[in-house]
């Protein structure tokens, strides 16, 4: 039976609420981890790279602006209890990420704790903007975000394991594990948009897609130089990009590749109803199955019972390969 607006919207949320108190009891109970004690700082190598050093640098600075991050989405979905109270949580995970990067630069004598000041004094002279203007586009640019942080980390932490550097392999590798598991938060909250609005969703797909770009380009005093350091040091380019960014989670959503979506969205805008549509009414219903069927039959995943805490339209194999089996 299809839906109105109202019953919609109400399923998205009271999943959306599900999967936070889903992710917020497997964090508690298997993924919280201790700055001060999980991380070996004595083993911090001062003779790692330059590039490599600069590299961190600019991690430290994406993870810097927290209050700007926070601010900019609570605006947005402070009246949706599962996101927004997801956000505090991430919030507080994100904070150790950005202690956690100048923790390695001082403790491994890459930088003074001076410099780390004067270089968040530079910071604080740009304050960023948001970038999406829906709730939908916002989580599929966080979902996207978040998973080529997790790319960078886990390069990173290859890097500084070639270098010798327990710490920041360490740090790496726990400040990795935290960005895959907000991609499958963020991951799991765009099946919904794409389970009620299938048609409006597809379309910011492909515009997030075409629109993405890290924050690091508009914010990062330095970025010129970082730019060139992750393209030397292998970290990240448009390959990669492709590779394993953004083909991976086009499989998880039920999309073979790029041209799939693009051909989902044009059936969708042939076919669909509007968003408003009144259930009650015989041909709204007769137009709007098309729609349905055309999406959900030959592109998306097979949908499922909603009551579960773990969305099940969204397949465990699925979900692995989207995060790079580290879940």
């Amino acid at each position: 039976m299809l839906l109105s607006k109202e019953a919609r919207d109400k399923a998205i949320e009271d999943a959306m609420y599900e999967n936070y108190v889903a992710y917020f009891r497997k964090a508690e109970d298997t993924r919280r981890w201790k700055l001060h004690k999980d991380i070996p700082w004595d083993q911090a190598n001062p003779e790692v790279s330059e590039d490599l050093t600069k590299v961190v640098e600019g991690f430290f600075a994406v993870e810097f602006y927290l209050p700007d991050y926070i601010m900019r989405v609570m605006e947005m979905i402070r009246r949706s209890r599962g996101r927004a109270w997801f956000q505090a949580v991430w919030g507080y995970e994100e904070s150790k990420h950005s202690l956690g990067w100048e923790g390695w630069l001082v403790a491994s004598g890459k930088r003074t704790e001076r410099q780390m000041r004067d270089y968040q004094e530079m910071l604080m002279e740009v304050e960023l903007e948001r970038n999406f203007e829906t709730p939908s586009q916002m989580i599929i640019y966080q979902m996207i975000q978040e998973r080529m942080t997790y790319i960078n980390y886990r390069n990173a932490m290859n890097l500084a394991q070639a270098e010798g550097d327990p710490a920041l392999h360490k740090t790496a590798q726990l400040i990795g594990i935290d960005e895959v598991a907000h991609h499958a938060f963020f991951l799991r909250g765009l099946q919904l948009y794409l389970k009620y609005y299938p048609e409006r969703t597809i379309d910011d797909l492909l515009f997030v897609l075409k629109e993405f770009q890290m924050p690091a380009t508009d914010i990062i005093p330095n970025w010129s130089e970082v730019a060139e350091a992750i393209l030397k040091l292998g970290i990240n380019n448009a390959r990669i990009f492709v590779k394993d960014v953004r083909n991976p989670i086009l499989e998880a959503l039920g999309f073979d590749g790029k041209r799939a979506l693009e051909e989902a969205a044009q059936a969708a805008r042939l076919s669909a109803p509007p968003l408003d549509w009144d259930p009650r009414t015989p041909e709204v219903i007769a137009k709007a199955k098309p729609a349905s069927e055309v999406l959900r039959e030959k592109y998306a995943t097979p949908l499922g019972d909603d009551s579960a805490i773990e969305v099940p339209f969204l397949t465990r194999r699925s979900l692995t390969k989207a995060v790079g089996g580290v879940l």
